[in-house]
């Protein structure tokens, strides 16, 4: 009997130690994926990582790089840095000079320019996104004016029908907001007006 329990416990143990490890392991995985992508060291993936997720951030599962572009912005010198967390999946934006190999950002976003708060997706809608252009300005779409719309197979369906678009550009000193527009994405006459419920009319 008392052998039993001394496997028993030591199945415990482990599992616990797989479960702790299990964060550690995923972003490892992640700063692995993003070396291979943009050909920059592993080390300068978890560095810049480390500096824009915090320290305690390795033992969290659900918060990560959204994306790394090392090309775009490469004639300023300037890497471009973009993570995700929360239940929105919120976007911050951080551009690191020196190719990344600063230790501090010296610019960075997470908020919409009109105050109505973070970089998250509205519910029901595509999450957000964000990249540079290889002019160097940097892009971010926030998918906006869900709409619900009957199809046959699915029933109610939301589907985003416009895009906010807020593009930033560099100033000599730092990036700033140059211009902002909603871009439609379903025009109201390419939707046969029978399949919006009357309550919830197309955009």
């Amino acid at each position: 009997m008392r052998y039993v329990l001394i496997v028993f416990c030591f199945a415990c143990v482990s599992a616990s130690a797989d479960e702790r490890n299990a964060p550690r392991a995923w972003h490892r995985q992640a700063w692995v994926t993003w070396s291979n992508k943009t050909g920059l060291p592993v080390k300068t993936i978890e560095r810049l990582w480390r500096t824009t997720m915090g320290s305690d951030a390795q033992d969290r599962f659900g918060e990560g790089i959204e994306m790394v572009d090392a090309a775009s912005l490469r004639s300023r010198h300037h890497l471009l840095f973009v993570t995700a967390g929360g239940n929105g999946h919120c976007l911050k934006l951080y551009v690191f000079g020196n190719s990344g190999n600063d230790d501090k950002p010296l610019w960075k976003l997470n908020e919409l320019p009109d105050g109505s708060g973070g970089i998250c997706h509205e519910q029901f809608s595509a999450y957000p996104t964000a990249y540079a252009r290889p002019t160097g300005d940097i892009v971010v779409q926030v998918p906006t004016g869900v709409a619900w719309v009957k199809r046959e197979t699915m029933g109610d369906y939301p589907i985003s029908t416009a895009l906010a678009v807020y593009t930033y550009r560099w100033n000599g000193v730092t990036y700033k907001l140059a211009a902002s527009e909603r871009i439609l994405t379903y025009e109201s006459n390419t939707l046969n007006p029978e399949l919006c419920p009357e309550d919830k009319p197309c955009p």
